[in-house]
């Protein structure tokens, strides 16, 4: 069984196009990494090329497949996974196209076939269970907006079923880029991922410690509330009845509009 490893990376030797691209995750079969990557070494994302890149030891990498046949270059992030056969399904996002791609390779992997998935997505992750189905963890551009869902994906029609689309906050700002682990022992998967959905107040001076102390502030503020703090003066107390008085007054303090009105850094927060 493949195992997605880690989240975004970036960098590697050989890696034959500008390395400050997106070099996403790496998958391990019969002990080779194989990782699609995109990027353009003039600059402009007109001309983005995608390829697969192998390595045996997580470091240095060569090239497979550049670019990938029958794909359109200008597509980008990207998940890999392999079936029990040995054969490799990618789904591949495309920003000029409103669907994503899906892709199979068989041998060498050097030659590919394309179908266009029924949906958008970003920042895929694939994962292939033992019994040769397919999971897809990504964020789903849907009617209300971004979500980070799972879908079952059919590598033949191309077509993403979601089945898991979990909730997004109202103040969402990005979501996406799952991990995905089976722990084989106990039958389950496994899912990480992360969203952004709260924004910190920046003073004309610019971001310092003490942005961080507001970050820390709205944590604590959703693990009480179960969702961010509004803008303004909330505290945990105006939706959880109960809070202590002195745990107000620290969220409180955190989460004060101007940053001079804040803990000035993590020994006072401490404190």
């Amino acid at each position: 069984m493949a195992v997605v490893a880690g989240g975004n990376a970036h960098g590697g030797r050989g890696l034959p196009i500008a390395t400050d691209q997106g070099n996403r995750r790496t998958v391990w079969q019969n002990g080779t990494g194989y990782r699609i990557t995109y990027g353009s070494t003039t600059g402009s994302d007109s001309a983005l090329t995608t390829q697969l890149v192998s390595t045996t030891n997580g470091v240095d990498y060569a090239t497979v497949a550049s670019p990938l046949n029958g794909l359109n270059q200008v597509a980008d992030e990207a998940g890999l996974t392999f079936l029990p056969n040995g054969s490799a399904v990618a789904l591949v996002r495309r920003d000029w196209k409103s669907t994503a791609a899906v892709g199979v390779s068989t041998g060498d992997f050097s030659q590919w076939t394309w179908v266009d998935s029924n949906m958008q997505v970003g920042g895929p992750t694939l994962l292939a269970l033992p019994d040769g189905r397919i999971l897809a963890g990504s964020r789903l551009y849907l009617a209300d907006g971004q979500h980070t869902a799972l879908s079952w994906l059919d590598p033949n029609t191309g077509n993403l079923n979601p089945f898991i689309v979990f909730p997004k906050g109202p103040d969402l700002q990005d979501t996406g880029y799952p991990g995905l682990y089976y722990d084989a022992q106990d039958n389950d998967v496994w899912m990480t991922w992360y969203t952004v959905q709260r924004t910190v107040p920046v003073p004309a001076s610019g971001i310092d410690v003490r942005s961080d102390i507001y970050s820390i502030g709205s944590l604590f503020f959703e693990l009480l509330a179960g969702r961010p703090p509004k803008n303004g003066a909330e505290r945990p107390s105006d939706v959880v009845p109960g809070v202590p008085s002195t745990v107000n007054a620290v969220i409180d303090l955190c989460l004060r509009q101007n940053p001079d009105e804040r803990y000035q850094d993590a020994q006072s927060l401490k404190e």
